[in-house]
């Protein structure tokens, strides 16, 4: 990943610019995985989402005075998969594991531990993505299980197990702003039975999903709509709609759009044909 070090620099007041400097351009601790930009704020994760680094825009006044422990992790457990935003000054960071741990930046230019929290219920469980609802509280994610073995199973069978997925929320406690979060909501599944997605807000009531698909199958995306709880899948110009208070089995509701997908797969078919005469 490529980033203007000198455009970051000239826009922003970043403290501790020397190592940001070391971080980005010089790559002195490895290569960039992901860049997160929040106003004020800008985190860095390298080697494989392992280290964390946080450059924050401080006054001057404060940066010739300041000492203090930063918000910098250098050996995560577990790779970073997300920061977001909860509010302003609220900080989420969820790695592989499930694990959440939530920080909050004082007035003054303190980073504060504001909680450590467990998004999955099941150790063994990943977290492939997540988004989060900012107008219910939610934090939703996609969640990789492993599939049971059935009793009696070859030793072997362990090696072939194919992996579930699915997608959970959690709801934040209503004062998590002013009150630092020792617990969150029951967990509950959004999706039964989906493959492996991706989860982006793209409003403060809503989400979309989109499914990993390669390029030769079909692609298909989810719009959660936690203002209505309606949910709307879209295959090309077809969609199908459904109440997801209770949970959606993604099978099912997939089975419902079966004539569009078979439309799309036709019709990527004779694409391709063609393209190859």
């Amino acid at each position: 990943m490529d980033v203007l070090v000198k455009e970051a620099m000239a826009c922003l007041p970043l403290f501790r610019d020397e190592l940001f400097s070391d971080v980005v351009c010089k790559k002195k601790y490895g290569n960039i995985s992901q860049v997160w930009h929040f106003p004020g704020h800008i985190l860095i994760t390298t080697h494989d989402g392992r280290k964390l680094f946080t450059f924050d825009c401080i006054p001057v006044a404060l940066q010739q005075a300041f000492d203090q422990k930063f918000l910098d992790i250098p050996n995560l457990s577990s790779p970073l998969v997300e920061c977001f935003m909860l509010s302003y000054g609220i900080l989420a960071l969820v790695d592989k594991q499930g694990h959440m741990r939530l920080w909050k930046f004082s007035e003054n230019c303190v980073w504060q531990s504001w909680g450590d929290l467990d998004l999955c219920q099941s150790n063994s469980a990943e977290v492939v993505s997540v988004g989060y609802v900012k107008s219910t509280r939610q934090v939703v994610w996609c969640e990789r299980r492993q599939s049971p073995v059935p009793s009696p199973a070859p030793r072997s069978a362990s090696s072939s197990i194919s992996p579930q997925y699915c997608v959970c929320k959690r709801q934040l406690p209503g004062k998590f702003e002013t009150f630092k979060v020792a617990s969150l909501g029951p967990s509950s599944i959004l999706l039964h039975n989906v493959p492996d997605c991706n989860i982006h807000a793209i409003s403060p009531y809503a989400l979309i999903i989109s499914l990993s698909y390669d390029k030769n199958k079909v692609s298909l995306y989810m719009i959660f709509n936690f203002a209505q709880d309606v949910m709307t899948l879209y295959v090309e110009d077809k969609f199908v709609t459904a109440d997801f208070g209770d949970g959606i089995d993604f099978q099912e509701i997939a089975l419902s759009c079966l004539s569009s997908l078979a439309k799309v797969l036709l019709f990527s078919r004779i694409l391709f044909i063609s393209e190859l005469q």
